[in-house]
């Protein structure tokens, strides 16, 4: 029953890391923007993204991108026909033993609840800093502290 359960979940994990593909793409197009490797694109890309925020048009912005994902979507689904993906390449990790597998479902166990608390952590945070109200003597003064 266990050996099941691990199966299915290492399966579950090879679906999803293959479902992540294009978003680990992004982010190594956006990293490479980052570390300034091709310094012309990068020089670009700041003087568009500092021209949406100084126009005011961020939210214009997000609004398209999410009609650009739709209609996209929308054209695939008319060009494929309305057929799903029959295939799907799925990479399978090499066999393990039982022992081996129970260690990798502890090892992810313990990085998944390490995440959790850092992100509680980081959402306490933001919520002090939402909820947090200046004192109300406090007056802003030259050289007066």
């Amino acid at each position: 029953m266990v050996y099941i359960i691990l199966e299915m979940l290492i399966i579950y994990f090879c679906y999803f890391q293959e479902l992540l593909v294009p978003l680990i793409n992004l982010g190594n197009r956006l990293l490479a923007l980052l570390y300034w490797e091709e310094p012309a694109k990068s020089v670009v890309f700041c003087f568009i993204f500092a021209g949406i925020i100084y126009c005011g048009w961020l939210a214009y912005v997000f609004a398209f991108l999410l009609i650009f994902f739709a209609t996209n979507m929308m054209l695939a689904r008319h060009f494929s026909g309305g057929n799903p993906i029959n295939e799907l390449k799925v990479t399978v990790p090499p066999p393990m033993n039982k022992m081996e597998q129970l260690l990798a479902v502890q090892t992810a166990i313990s990085q998944a609840e390490e995440l959790v608390q850092e992100g509680n952590v980081i959402l306490l945070k933001i919520h002090g800093l939402l909820l947090s109200i200046f004192p109300q003597n406090w007056i802003p003064r030259c050289g007066n502290y």
